[in-house]
């Protein structure tokens, strides 16, 4: 049994979470995510684990509807889009550099002390700026983003809010939209986050998956 504080959830319990989140197809555009919610799932986007903790990523929320409207244009018209409480797209840095090694050592030394700061540059800085070329930098962070995109997922799940993970959309549109077009930043994934509509029949569906002891196997 998992418990931390006050709460606790049981294995079975995570397991149930699980098998009821699906890929949800229509959402209730009536319903919205609460403060306290919608806040957990963004600290579980920044508690998201990465590779040396470089945090090669950034989330972005997208409240203007008329946006949302020519983002759900180039994502076959998907109404997710825009029935959804919140729509997040998460994108990645493409060419992270010495100047972003340097921003998270400096907040490893105002957390960890100014050595930990400092033994984290030198160790790093090289590693990312030269022994990784550009493309190995931008395949490195488009990689990252889903370890963030697979635990807001498993976070929805666990608060009993529903996603819908979407790649089929237009990424260079998604990011002129933004204001994104002449910098590093790129849109891997949007998330549709909200509640399903009750008539959705895709929510009644059984879950199809490979049977366990056929993807997992001990050594």
């Amino acid at each position: 049994m998992l418990t931390r504080g006050m709460t606790t959830l049981a294995p079975a319990q995570l397991t149930e979470q699980l098998r009821w989140r699906y890929a949800t197809k229509r959402f209730d555009p009536t319903r919205s995510l609460s403060g306290d919610t919608w806040q957990a799932l963004l600290h579980a986007l920044q508690l998201t684990a990465s590779s040396f903790g470089l945090q090669p990523w950034r989330f972005i929320v997208v409240d203007d509807q008329e946006v949302r409207r020519q983002i759900r244009a180039g994502a076959r018209d998907q109404a997710q889009v825009t029935d959804a409480a919140r729509l997040l797209v998460i994108q990645a840095h493409t060419d992270v550099d010495a100047a972003h090694v340097g921003a998270h050592a400096d907040r490893i030394a105002a957390e960890r002390g100014d050595e930990a700061g400092a033994t984290f540059r030198q160790r790093v800085t090289p590693l990312i700026t030269e022994k990784f070329t550009p493309e190995v930098r931008k395949e490195w962070a488009l990689r990252q983003t889903y370890i963030a995109l697979g635990q807001y997922l498993a976070a929805a799940a666990v608060l009993g809010v529903d996603t819908c993970p979407m790649e089929g959309f237009d990424k260079p549109a998604t990011d002129r939209l933004l204001g994104h077009e002449a910098t590093p930043w790129r849109s891997v994934v949007i998330v549709p986050t909200g509640y399903r509509a009750a008539e959705d029949p895709q929510a009644a569906l059984p879950k199809v998956r490979f049977p366990l002891d056929q993807v997992v196997s001990y050594r």
